[in-house]
């Protein structure tokens, strides 16, 4: 199960339409200006690699007709 962080860096990449597809439309950077505007603790550049490096671990099985067909994940 992701943690808090994890989870709320995955929703703010959903509302702020910041991926193409599966691939990240913004630098590590710049992701993590973002993500610090909403957090009430700011993250370190090394907190929010480890944050994102979980994020880009998270696997969504993609089903079609009862079987596994294929794997999305989220990449830069």
């Amino acid at each position: 199960m992701p943690s808090e962080r994890v989870c709320r860096l995955a929703a703010l990449v959903h509302q702020q339409s910041l991926l193409d597809i599966d691939k990240l439309t913004v630098s590590r950077e710049e992701l993590r200006q973002v993500f610090n505007q909403n957090e009430s603790v700011p993250q370190s550049p090394a907190e929010f690699d480890q944050i994102l490096d979980r994020l880009e671990k998270v696997r969504v099985r993609m089903v079609d007709d009862g079987e596994e067909t294929d794997t999305y994940f989220m990449h830069e």
